[in-house]
């Protein structure tokens, strides 16, 4: 296909159309009556088309409704208006370059969300300069885009009353470090802790306050194992803490330490003499015993757990193989 017959442009017009076509930023320019005088390879690819056919396109054709209707409207034209008077007036006026955020219809592919400036220059064609900062607007978007993504990412996978990870980033987790363990060959423990008669404290001094002691355990569970361990609201009273490359020995000290700590905790909340326990089970995947996947060193660990439970709470016990 043949590109269509272009008009002769002033000498400056056709440097700066050489500049823009040159240029690796996306960016295009458009005269006073919307049509596209250049558009480089950069703004073509971004919006899936040839230079042919976004040569001499109205620029608003390119955009979606409301864009359109954006565009129009900061140009001091109204809808089905074509009265380049008024465009003048508008931009004429000596105001700042007007900031605008052009949403374009990518003839291949999803729309894409643009910003640019528009801008007058003075001389015989009164030619409006769209060279649009895309480059840097599409950075910021993309910026943005990612920061809220990995916000969501976060509020996703994280616990809201405890700021641990849950069960959703626990058990992705788990799962990474288990075959991390069948790679490397080295022992990997799991520590499942539940937090003694928890329903019996709900009940006594109301769901507010038991909430203050879940979030005490996650703050025991995050300052007490390494940067390297993943500890868990797993559900409820209920919390896990995956140790990698930690044989049974290292897990239960790790265990009987966070037990610890829990039950030097104080709760002003409660009375002044209330203590906290907390009951343990720990399971490693490594010598005796090697399960055939993480759900059964699971299960091991949770044993343990009912275990320690049944010989009297507040207690650390091991799964035995």
């Amino acid at each position: 296909m043949s590109e269509p017959a272009r008009e002769v442009e002033p000498a400056g017009d056709a440097l700066l159309s050489a500049l823009v076509r040159e240029s690796d930023v996306p960016a295009l320019v458009f005269d006073r009556d919307f049509k596209v005088r250049a558009a480089n390879a950069a703004f073509c690819a971004l919006i899936g088309c040839s230079s042919a056919q976004v040569f001499g396109r109205n620029f608003l054709g390119t955009l979606q409704t409301p864009s359109v209707e954006a565009v129009r409207r900061l140009r001091g034209l109204e809808p089905g208006r074509h009265d380049q008077a008024q465009v003048w007036h508008v931009l004429g006026t000596g105001e700042a370059p007007l900031a605008v955020e052009y949403s374009f219809v990518a003839l291949q592919g999803p729309e894409r969300l643009l910003g640019g400036f528009a801008r007058l220059r003075s001389g015989d064609q009164m030619l409006i300069e769209q060279l649009a900062h895309l480059y840097d607007e599409l950075e910021k978007r993309h910026r943005e885009l990612k920061r809220l993504h990995r916000r969501i990412e976060r509020l996703a996978d994280t616990d809201e009353l405890t700021n641990l990870p849950n069960r959703r980033a626990f058990d992705a987790g788990f799962e990474r470090e288990w075959l991390r363990h069948r790679r490397n060959q080295k022992p990997l423990s799991l520590v499942l802790l539940d937090v003694d008669r928890f329903k019996s404290i709900n009940d006594r001094y109301g769901h507010v306050r038991g909430d203050f002691v879940l979030e005490a355990v996650g703050q025991v569970l995050r300052a007490g194992v390494r940067a390297t361990d993943l500890p868990a609201r797993y559900g409820g009273e209920e919390f896990a803490v995956v140790l990698p490359e930690t044989d049974t020995p290292a897990a239960v000290r790790t265990a009987e330490r966070l037990r610890e700590a829990i039950a030097s905790q104080s709760f002003p909340q409660l009375e002044a003499d209330f203590r906290v326990t907390v009951s343990a089970g720990v399971a490693t995947s490594g010598g005796d015993f090697r399960p055939s996947d993480r759900l059964v060193l699971f299960v091991a660990a949770d044993t343990a757990l009912r275990s320690a439970k049944e010989r009297g709470r507040d207690r650390v016990e091991t799964h035995r193989p």
